[in-house]
């Protein structure tokens, strides 16, 4: 099945569909790749905002925001991901909690990137006023 034939069906790759095989590899295979992302964001933005939490305390918690928002997003990949892995041997966890979790997840890691890109205005501009 090729890519247009699946679109053709009217089939959306999404975790509506978990019992469609290409979506469900169409979508693990990009979960994991948003989660490693993810990962490889977060951590390093952890030990930075450890490191500077004493001089730069605007950036410290800028960092700490995409920390946490790369955190957030991990546990959305892991949860998609879960969810559609568990389906696969017949059992599924419903999917109105896994809608909640996701948006909760999704819309947390999006605040989060968004916020500290203002904090990091507000600290960048604070500092000029000082300097």
């Amino acid at each position: 099945m090729t890519a247009s034939s699946a679109n053709d069906s009217g089939r959306e790759f999404t975790t509506d569909n978990p019992d469609a095989p290409h979506t469900v590899t169409y979508l693990l295979t990009h979960l994991a790749f948003a989660g490693i992302t993810a990962l490889e964001i977060a951590v390093p933005a952890t030990g930075m905002a450890t490191h500077s939490w004493r001089e730069r305390r605007t950036a410290a918690i800028g960092l700490s925001l995409v920390a946490l928002g790369g955190a957030s997003c991990v546990a959305y990949a892991v949860s998609e991901g879960g969810h559609l892995i568990a389906f696969q041997p017949s059992y599924p966890w419903g999917l109105e909690p896994e809608e909640a979790i996701s948006s909760l997840l999704a819309g947390h890691h999006i605040l989060a990137v968004a916020t500290r890109l203002c904090i990091t205005l507000a600290g960048s501009r604070r500092a000029a006023v000082y300097r």
